[in-house]
């Protein structure tokens, strides 16, 4: 069954949602959280309420799992990963399953972000994250090395595109200490 907000529900729901807007640029974490939290009761299946809130667990909180909750119900809102056009949601759900442990399913994301967005320098960063800490964990072989020399290599094409220096330095400097921290790993 489908919850269908009321025309006074909706508008409520987009006032909290530029409320907890305003509060988060004011860096008032509660009350952004607040705001967002009562924009999702006034409509269940408003993406910027629930992505609002998501973030707000994410970053306000560090609860990984309660912003993943979130960013899942968004992306079921935008029709499915295979459906989902909405890179802000892909990508805060790719961060968050890194940040949960959850590598394998942060890459499947990062790669629909990845098509989705293919200029998008943040998909990218996401990309090789999740795959490098898939690197770690399954050693320098087979598919993960795979992953994660496909990811270093998409990452520094979008850095170099966006001809961004820095960006690029700062991808190759995360692409080397992962590269270390798993050879370590492998000769201990």
């Amino acid at each position: 069954v489908a919850f269908c907000a009321s025309s006074r529900d909706a508008e409520l729901c987009r006032r909290f949602v530029r409320e907890g807007r305003a509060h988060r640029e004011r860096g008032d974490g509660d009350a952004a959280t607040l705001a967002f939290r009562r924009a999702a009761k006034f409509d269940a299946a408003d993406v910027p309420a629930r992505h609002g809130l998501g973030t707000q667990r994410y970053y306000f909180a560090g609860d990984f799992r309660a912003a993943a909750r979130d960013f899942y119900r968004c992306l079921v809102l935008e029709g499915g990963e295979a459906e989902c056009r909405n890179a802000l949601v892909l990508a805060s759900l790719g961060e968050t399953l890194v940040a949960l442990g959850a590598y394998a399913e942060a890459l499947a994301v990062a790669r629909r972000l990845s098509a989705l967005a293919p200029r998008d320098f943040g998909a990218r960063l996401t990309r090789v994250k999740a795959a490098g800490a898939l690197l770690h964990d399954a050693g320098l072989e087979g598919d993960a090395a795979s992953a994660f020399g496909d990811a270093v290599a998409d990452a520094t094409a979008a850095a170099r595109n966006a001809a961004d220096a820095a960006a690029l330095e700062a991808v190759l400097a995360e692409c080397d200490a992962l590269f270390a921290t798993a050879s370590r790993r492998l000769r201990s």
